[in-house]
């Protein structure tokens, strides 16, 4: 899978890898023997856990400052001051402060006529923490997220920024640990005016420090402990559970035989196995039924040929497995191998990735994918103009393909901005009152409307079909934007 344009290796790490993926692909929330598990299996636990991201906060240059010259953990999280000054120059701005013709582009005049104070606050700048996983056993494990962020303040300040002032981004790297993670998060909370896209599987560990601190946290949860604080606003809330509108859908239209005869695949660890739960149990409310259950796939797996000859003698026709991209492709490749035909195979959001195609090559064709994004790599680029200034942004910077993590980045941007212009001013009360009353958000069409005030899930979808080695919109989705067919039907897990 790739992160921040960069390939991930294998060995040794996928274990931890996939765990922390696990709660951005599957929307699972991870408690917190969840995270004990998880730093075990990963030799990374939060008792050995240095702490040292707080000394990784670095003044992102594409927030228009330059490097801070701290701790070189963090490094890659900017561009250079050149490469951000080249993209301001190369973009045309598409909305301006006085008019902002698309919520979450541009700041309201109204905010620069309100107050204005509190930490982070200066006349020359608006500085937001960032704190996302950047080194650990998995280097640049969630730099995607803190690249969209960087991509999101260039763009804002190419249109005059915060009322004048730069948009400058500060990020810290928790060093994949909780204990990290609350370091960072303290480090951070006290000099800036909000956190803005951070990402991390052990974001448990500052969300007691976010919670005390009142600080708007605009930005990804993936444990509960984060999502559930009263000052966290998701860009696309992630429940434990399961959106049943698009296999509803499915079922009836298209994979009626298949639905009967489903297959999943669940990791051998306790997120993977609460969330696969989870959705098995939502499929089967809605009259799947599974003729194949392997709740003992290990994260470092390759080899997937005794699941697929299981599935074959089964009779599988359909299956959902929730991990990372080389995974994916492992089990599609030994389907194939099989000469296992899965009418139904699909996968998880992140199989929209710049490796899983790649990785699988025609042992792909045919996966249908259930996403809650727009195709943010290009494919709706002529349609949907905000995915057109996100990928402009994050190509001028990075000269890269965009990841499922820089998406939720340059989202938490828009949110962020949402909250300054419903809230009428620069200071964190401002802000949290904006953000509360933000309860209708999809980032100008490149995600599913949600309610991050009411940390409510997207009820639309996009299927994403894989032809031909590449990905394309379904025949059913409408031309751009999202399907809205049986919804909203979420299935949660805990009631």
């Amino acid at each position: 899978m790739a992160v921040g344009g960069t390939r991930w290796s294998r060995h040794g790490v996928v274990l931890v890898v996939a765990m922390a993926l696990l709660a951005t692909a599957c929307g699972a929330r991870l408690t917190p023997s969840q995270i004990a598990a998880l730093d075990a299996q990963g030799g990374n636990g939060n008792g050995g856990g240095t702490g040292s991201g707080s000394s990784a906060a670095t003044t992102a240059a594409a927030g228009g400052g330059s490097s801070s010259g701290a701790s070189g953990s963090a490094a890659g999280a900017g561009g250079t001051g050149a490469v951000a000054a080249t993209a301001a120059r190369g973009a045309q701005a598409t909305s301006a402060s006085a008019g902002v013709a698309t919520p979450g582009l541009g700041v309201a005049n109204s905010v620069c006529a309100g107050p204005a104070s509190g930490p982070g606050v200066s006349a020359s700048e608006i500085d937001v923490g960032n704190v996302s996983t950047l080194t650990g056993p998995v280097p640049g494990l969630f730099l995607g997220a803190i690249h969209g962020m960087n991509a999101f303040a260039a763009y804002l300040n190419s249109v005059g920024g915060i009322c004048g002032r730069k948009l400058v981004v500060k990020a810290a790297d928790d060093d994949f640990s909780s204990s990290g993670n609350a370091s960072a998060t303290q480090s951070l909370v006290n000099n800036v005016f909000a956190m803005v896209g951070s990402l991390s599987a052990f974001d448990d560990g500052g969300a007691s420090v976010l919670q005390s601190s009142g600080i708007p946290d605009a930005g990804e949860a993936l444990t509960s402990q984060r999502f559930d604080i009263p000052n966290n606003f998701s860009p696309q809330p992630q429940p434990l559970g399961i959106n049943l509108a698009p296999y509803i859908y499915l079922k009836q239209s298209r994979f009626a035989d298949a639905s009967q005869h489903f297959a999943t695949l669940m990791e051998n660890a306790p997120a993977g196995i609460a969330f696969g739960n989870a959705q098995k149990s939502g499929l089967e409310s809605i009259g799947y039924k599974f003729v194949y259950t392997d709740s003992n796939v290990e994260p470092t797996q390759t080899d997937f040929s005794a699941d697929a000859e299981a599935m074959k003698s089964a009779g599988a026709q359909g299956l959902i497995f929730n991990a990372v991209g080389p995974l994916y492709a492992d089990v599609a490749k030994a389907m194939q191998n099989a000469g296992l035909t899965m009418p139904f195979a699909t996968y998880n959001t992140n199989t929209y990735d710049p490796v899983f195609i790649p990785d699988a090559g025609s042992a792909a064709n045919g996966a249908v994918l259930v996403q809650y994004l727009a195709m943010y790599q290009g494919e709706d680029a002529g349609s949907i103009p905000t995915v057109a200034l996100f990928d402009k942004w994050y190509r001028a910077l990075y000269n890269a393909t965009p990841d499922e993590f820089a998406a939720w980045g340059w989202l938490s941007g828009m949110l962020f901005v949402d909250g300054l212009n419903a809230g009428g001013g620069i200071t964190r009360t401002n802000l949290l009152n904006g953000l509360r009353s933000v309860t209708s958000f999809d980032g100008g069409g490149v995600a599913a409307q949600d309610d991050p005030a009411g940390k409510k899930p997207p009820a639309c979808y996009l299927i994403v079909d894989v032809v031909d080695e590449k990905y394309v919109r379904d025949p059913a989705d409408p031309p751009s934007g999202f399907d809205c067919t049986d919804a909203p039907n979420f299935y949660y897990a805990n009631g």
